[in-house]
């Protein structure tokens, strides 16, 4: 058995802990402690690093940082015409129950 490699847990990152993974390559730590720290592969810390720009403009446009802690994906809506609407009303219908609860 010591020719045969171990498999590490599959593990996703949230946004947050992307942007301190980049964050850390820029300030010029190793790649490897950064991998070791977070409990993800090379390649992983390289692939964050490559779409830090993505990253970036994701996080700049979500509209609450609390959920940038817990979100993992960049998914965006498939119609956001739709979407948008939808969170316009949202935020109406929102407004007028706590302009009535005063």
């Amino acid at each position: 058995m010591s020719g045969m490699s171990t498999t590490r847990k599959r593990k996703v990152l949230s946004l947050k802990q992307k942007t301190e993974v980049c964050i850390l390559l820029e300030r010029g730590e190793l790649l490897r402690k950064i991998a070791e720290s977070f409990g993800v592969g090379l390649f992983t810390v390289s692939d964050i690093y490559r779409s830090r720009r993505q990253l970036t403009d994701f996080v700049l446009h979500m509209d609450s940082s609390s959920s940038c802690s817990s979100r993992k994906l960049m998914k965006k809506a498939s119609n956001s015409a739709l979407d948008s609407a939808i969170y316009m009303w949202f935020l109406q219908k929102r407004a007028r129950e706590c302009s009535s609860f005063q």
